[in-house]
């Protein structure tokens, strides 16, 4: 077992990125992809949401009802329906996070899909 000035371990992990990068030739995933990663393979951390009437039920959520924001606690001002393995779910952010999202997520996992 190989050990890094780094701290990663080989031949298991953890691995840092550039070690990801060189030795598999993955590139590091984000912050905003781990989120989104956590999400997907969790989703029962987030409510249940209606199928149909998605953008009126959205509105409403967003507008009428308080919620926190899953990933910093501050008041939702956004909420999206997430397609998961186990049906729609919200996700409910605030506006800083959803910016966060939508700017850091590599394109493929932006928004939790089964």
């Amino acid at each position: 077992m190989t050990t890094w000035t780094c701290g990663c371990v080989l031949p298991r992990g953890p691995f840092c990125d550039d070690h990801r990068r060189e030795f598999f030739g993955v590139e590091p995933v984000s912050e905003v992809d781990r989120f989104l990663m956590l999400l997907r393979d969790n989703p029962t951390l987030l409510d249940p949401a209606p199928g149909e009437a998605a953008a009126a039920a959205m509105q409403h959520r967003a507008q009428d009802e308080i919620h926190t924001c899953l990933r910093c606690g501050e008041r939702s001002k956004a909420a999206v329906i997430a397609a998961t393995k186990i049906g729609p779910r919200w996700l409910d952010v605030c506006w800083g996070c959803y910016n966060w999202i939508q700017l850091g997520a590599t394109p493929a996992r932006l928004w939790p899909r089964p």
